[in-house]
Order: structure tokens, then sequence, then C-alpha cells
């Protein structure tokens, strides 16, 4: 009986010992899932599905939020993962918070519960009371050329997009003329402060309008710096501005349609605009504006200063002293959050997004845009001897003007121009048709793209350069007097 008793207590002690070893495993793991959780929302965990990675954002010490992708290997690492047990545990952690998603997208629009918005205003600036650095509106009435209506204009757009960050119908701002206004820093300065800068891109053309446009995936503004209006690819523009998807393609990337999230702004210092405008209602997509004077200026004039600036100043000059004081509340949050609060209560009760501003501005860089164009058209087309004029030809007529004419002025390139003129001929001169014929030339046969009076009737043409184009005795090309 002894025995019995003596083997009873034995399997209890064992008993108790194993629950207690199992409470022990149980209170360890509840604890690693706790800091699991603890991990998880601290990092802003997720898990995309279609990837195969793991999704965590923190904010930098500018406001912004910051998304980093990485593999299981690497979150092992970062996670402290040691074990396979372990690693269940955290994706089991994940799934029960909801954090294991399908996909990952950029929009401002709701989204499915299974997709992970990556587009987010955690960064973005409160709007406060208060007053603000005087810099913001010496830099306003740089950027508008001290014109009240130019800068409603803009401060009604921004104050639109961050209210209704969803709308794609915003119109581009497009600032050209005197360099050094102080687009720049607008844009990464007090944008990048209300926004984060993370959601900011300034861009060249080339990223902007080549092959390559990631930089403009997940972004609130992208500012096309320097774009000229030659340069600009105005189909790829209008392929953006006020669409509501856009085309992306990363180099070794991603690749598809994603949302178009940017308010866009255009840069320029030329005097023929930042885009090439098209004088119809596609040009509804544009804010046009122009600047004849530097931020430098407008400081002086601020200072009561009766300095006139035509040059760069030295780092002596009270004027250059007091922008240096005051810039770094351009970007200081609370500063920013002043100022940006004064023109939210202003525009906040906007009921439909602001339309394009086209007043003197956008009626002066049309003409200089056009005017060459419309002159060497209606010099060539309307002549009475008219029959053709080969498209190469045509364009270094036009070349040729720009040289004589404008030659500090911006030179379309030829595809650019050549649909100018198509326009135009369709307009005013239907009679003639743009179209491949048979050219004759020193007993050769070849076909070129010709305008040509549909009228003459004629199946080939006698190459005709010589009429408009003449060989000078050193070997440079003149235009024919006509």
């Amino acid at each position: 009986m002894s025995n019995t008793k003596e083997w009873a207590k034995n399997q209890l002690e064992k008993a108790q010992k194993a629950a207690e070893e199992a409470q022990s495993r149980l209170d360890k793991a509840l604890d690693r899932i706790s800091e699991f959780q603890k991990t998880v929302e601290g990092h802003n965990v997720f898990f995309l599905s279609d990837s195969n990675k793991y999704a965590l954002s923190d904010i930098n010490s500018k406001g912004s939020v910051v998304w980093t992708f990485i593999t299981a290997e690497a979150a092992a690492k970062f996670f402290n993962l040691s074990t396979a047990e372990e690693k269940r545990t955290f994706d089991g952690v994940l799934r029960e918070l909801g954090r294991i998603k399908l996909r990952s997208v950029n929009s401002f629009n709701e989204q499915p519960a299974n997709v992970l918005n990556l587009m987010t205003k955690d960064g973005w600036i409160d709007v406060a009371d208060g007053p603000y650095d005087e810099i913001f509106d010496v830099l306003m009435t740089s950027l508008s050329g001290g014109r009240q209506h130019v800068r409603d204009h803009i401060e009604k757009v921004l104050v639109y997009k961050y209210l209704h960050p969803e709308c794609y119908k915003l119109p581009c701002i497009t600032i050209s003329g005197e360099g050094g206004v102080g687009k720049n820093e607008f844009v990464e300065q007090v944008l990048g402060t209300i926004f984060g800068k993370q959601q900011i891109a300034v861009l060249g053309s080339e990223e902007a309008f080549g092959p390559f446009n990631g930089q403009m995936l997940g972004k609130t503004v992208v500012f096309i710096d320097e774009a000229l209006s030659e340069k600009t690819n105005a189909e790829s523009l209008k392929r953006k501005v006020g669409n509501e998807t856009i085309q992306i393609n990363m180099k070794y990337g991603i690749q598809g349609t994603y949302d178009n999230t940017p308010w866009y702004w255009l840069g320029g210092n030329g005097t023929n605009g930042a885009v090439m405008l098209a004088g119809d209602m596609t040009d509804r997509r544009y804010s046009v504006i122009s600047v004849d004077k530097s931020i430098m200026h407008w400081v002086a004039k601020h200072l009561g200063l009766d300095d006139e600036i035509t040059s760069v100043l030295p780092d002596s000059h009270p004027c250059v002293q007091w922008y240096v004081e005051h810039a770094n509340a351009l970007s200081d949050r609370e500063q920013v959050a002043k100022y940006f609060g004064s023109i939210v209560l202003k525009w906040r009760d906007q009921k439909s997004p602001p339309s394009a501003l086209h007043d003197t501005d956008y009626r002066k860089i049309l003409h200089a845009q056009t005017s060459i164009i419309d002159d060497i058209v209606d010099s060539i087309f309307s002549a009475g001897d008219f029959e053709h004029i080969e498209a190469k030809t045509l364009y270094d007529v036009y070349k040729l003007t720009m040289k004589h004419d404008n030659p500090s002025g911006r030179t379309k390139g030829k595809k650019t121009f050549l649909e100018d003129v198509r326009r135009i001929a369709k307009r005013r001169y239907p009679n003639v048709v743009y179209e491949i014929a048979d050219i004759k030339d020193q007993g050769t046969k070849t076909r070129a793209y010709v305008f040509k009076d549909v009228a003459i009737g004629k199946s080939f043409f006698l190459r005709n350069r010589e009429e408009f184009i003449y060989e000078t005795s050193r070997g440079f090309d003149e235009l024919v007097e006509r």
C-alpha cells in the first residue's frame, strides 16, 4: 500500500512540475507575444503577400513617414526571431492584428481591408493660430510677382490639396521668367514641411518624362525643375496632369497604372514659359505664372530700400543678411503651421477645385510661343505660288527664323513644331495637308513628309528647298527673302 502511495506522490509531483513548466512556457510565450505586439505596433509592421516582404514605417526627424520593405530573412534578423517557432508566432501576431495584406497601394482613396495604403497623412502638419515670420509674405509676393490675385490662386490650390488630397484635377502651377524667385524654397521647405519631405519630389525633365519615372510614385507634390517649354514632353505631361491614374515605370522595379496622387509644379527661368501651350481647352491643366523680379527685389521692397536688384548680391548686403536670418522659418514646423493656418482660414470653404489661372501671363506666353510659327505658316501657305514644302525644310526655316528674330528664345523640337503647324493649317488652311509624297531631286526619287496644296493635284514634287533656304559661300544656311 505504501508503494502505491509513494508512486502516486511521485506522479503528482511530476504532474505539478510539468504544469509549472507548461505555465512557464505559456508565460514566456505570452510575454513574447506581448513583446511582438509592441514591436509590430511600434514599427507599424505589415506583411505583403504579393511581394512576400514585410513593410514597416517610422517618422524621421523632419516629421516625414518613411516606409521600408524587407525580406523574411532580414525581418528575422531585425526583429531577433531566432527560431522557427518565434517566426511563426510573429506572423501569428500579424494575423491577429489584421496586418497581413494582399498588396500595397499609394492612394488618397479608401481601400479594401486587405490592402495596405502607403499614403498617410501622419507626417502632415497641423494648422495653428498666431503670428508667423514675415518671410512667408515676402516669398509669396515673390512667387506671385507682387500680384494679390496670383498669390490667392496659389494659396487656394494649396489649401484644396491639403483638405482634399484625393483630388487629381488641380491645375499644375507653372512659373517661368526670372530665376531666384523662391520656387524651390517654397516646394522643398514650405510644402515639404506641410506634407512631409518624403511626399515631395523635385525632378528634372529627364526624370519626369524619361523612361523611368518611379520617383513620382506616392508623392503629394511633384516639382519639375528647369522645365524648358520646347523640351517638356507636352503629351506626356497631359497624361499626368488632371488624369485619375498615372503610368509608373521603375528601373529594375515595378511598373503599371497607379493613382495619380501628386499636385504638379513646373518651374523654368526662360521667357517662353515652363510648358508648351496649345491655345485650346487642353491648357485648362495649367495655371500660367510669369515673374520678372527675384526674391531679393522683394526683400529690398520689404526693407524699404531703393536698391534696384539686377545681379547676385554679396553676403554683406542687408537683403542677403535679412534673408539668411529668416530663412530657417520656412521649414520650422511651428512657423509653417501658423502661416498655413492663416491661409486655411481664408480658403477652407471652397466647394470645388480652383480653375486654372489664365490671365495676362497666359496670353503673353502663348503669344511668345506661337507668333513666330504663325508668321512662318502664313508667309508660306498663303503665297500664291505655294505648292508644297517638305517638313524638314519647314522646320529648318523655323530654326533659322528663331535664330534671327528671337536668339534668346527657346526653339521647339521638330515633333512639337510640326504638330503646331498641322493644327494651324487645319484651322486656317484646309487646302493644305500633311502626308508622305514622292520627291524628285536631280534624277533621284525619294519619299518625304510634306505640307502640300491638295488643289494642285500632283502625284510627285520636285525638291524645292532652294526656294526657302540657300547656302552661303561660307557654308551657312540662310533664309531666302520672301
